[in-house]
């Protein structure tokens, strides 16, 4: 079998909330970026552990950032909009918050998803991950020029 390899400036390994927007943002600031997840979708517990009714009842503090962005793009494609719930101001659909990953991660060219990947081994220089090893794929990073 042939291992593939794809050099990347930031590789994030996980696709719950945090690897995502860890991803994206490093994107979006020009990064070459490889994300590479263990399931066929993203956004952790809130697409895949049921769990679409988030804690809080403060909406206001929600309004900012992906997460807000989020909250948004919730809005827009819910069918029957965004329910209220006892421990939250809104539940939804968790495909739908998962298609909602998925998309922004697909809109930019520089981020490469590798869903369904498990690392196997991680390579380090010193302190530093160097590569981390798929089962049909090694992603080293980019070396950084000494300072």
């Amino acid at each position: 079998m042939t291992i593939e390899v794809i050099t990347t400036d930031v590789l994030v390994v996980g696709g719950g909330t945090g690897g995502v927007a860890a991803a994206l943002q490093a994107a979006r600031r020009g990064a070459k970026t490889v994300l590479a997840s263990e399931f066929s979708w993203l956004g952790g517990m809130l697409t895949a552990a049921g769990v679409a009714a988030p804690d809080g009842n403060e909406l206001l503090a929600w309004q900012t950032g992906i997460w807000g962005a989020f909250l948004r793009s919730l809005q827009q494609r819910h069918p029957q909009g965004l329910d209220h719930a006892w421990v939250s101001f809104f539940t939804y659909e968790p495909q739908i918050g998962a298609a909602i990953f998925a998309d922004w991660v697909q809109a930019l060219s520089n981020l490469l998803w590798l869903p369904e990947r498990y690392p196997l081994e991680v390579k380090k220089q010193g302190n530093a991950i160097t590569a981390v090893r798929f089962a049909d794929c090694l992603v080293p990073t980019r070396e950084r020029p000494s300072t």
